[in-house]
């Protein structure tokens, strides 16, 4: 079985999470809360954890909003729990794929809570989430241009846009992992190209990139090897227009191998080759 990438689960994931650490797990903020708040805890995994998980960024502190919401369904596990402990069969489903979720309806003073069989809603799809719009005008051009301009064909490249596990951001504010962007030859290892973006302008920046690489190098690959849908959907609109096929592969051997190195570099290991 293949091993979960937790740069990637870090870059999709959208939860509230409580867990119960040791004090040495918890940041000074944490504390500081705790302390307020005029509560004791010892010994290890008895120090209760709250995060905030949004898509792209680094796990965070709770909102008020994200505090309220958390308190709810905390107050909602009980529940099932107690009922867990009468009833042990009591989340075996009526049937298959179906979960069981506590649902609030209004009431007269407080929200009602009940218990309902549900399926999960479909799962999002990746370039939808990673919040893809339209091509606009300016990339109608772009993809113009690089359409226009004759260039030499051959080759294989293997392009690939991953999180990065480097936290950035001011001080104070919640930090983001960039995407970084790798395009390698495919035969010889050369890297052709290697740029970091953030979030929020990755599409149209890495698009007009893309294009500036075959301007330098003169030439279009015969096809482009990657390994992920994200990448394939910002590719989609030039490969489309050059008549460039794009090919899944699960091993991207050049690009594989310069991300061992940097994440080596990132986590203090050797540095990358000078």
């Amino acid at each position: 079985m293949k091993k979960p990438d937790f740069a990637e689960i870090l870059f999709s994931q959208t939860m509230l999470k409580v867990s119960f650490e040791s004090r040495a797990d918890l940041e000074s903020e944490d504390l500081e809360v705790i302390g307020q708040l005029g509560f004791k805890f010892r010994g290890r995994q008895a120090w209760p954890l709250f995060r905030s998980y949004r898509p792209g960024y680094m796990p965070w502190f709770l909102s008020g909003t994200e505090a309220r919401i958390l308190a709810a369904a905390i107050r909602q596990a009980s529940v099932v729990a107690l009922t867990l402990k009468e009833e042990p069969d009591a989340l075996n489903p009526p049937h298959p794929g179906e979960y069981l979720v506590r649902v609030a309806v209004a009431g007269k003073d407080e929200p009602e809570w009940h218990d309902e069989w549900l399926e999960p809603s479909p799962s999002v799809d990746e370039a939808m989430a990673a919040g893809f719009a339209p091509d606009t005008p300016a990339e109608l051009q772009l993809i113009a241009r690089a359409r226009d301009k004759a260039r030499l064909r051959g080759g294989a490249w293997e392009v690939d846009i991953f999180p990065l596990l480097a936290a950035i951001g001011e001080p104070g504010e919640r930090p983001y992992f960039p995407l970084q962007v790798l395009v390698v030859d495919h035969e010889s290892g050369i890297v052709l190209d290697t740029d970091m973006k953030s979030l929020s302008d990755y599409v149209v920046r890495f698009r007009e990139r893309f294009v500036a690489v075959l301007d330098e190098m003169g030439r279009i690959p015969d096809r482009i090897l990657l390994a992920n849908q994200r990448t394939e959907a910002v590719l989609a609109p030039i490969a489309a227009a050059l008549q460039i096929p794009l090919e899944r592969s699960k091993k991207l051997p050049g690009v594989q191998q310069l991300r061992r190195t940097m994440e080596r570099f990132l986590a203090g290991g050797p540095g990358l080759p000078v």
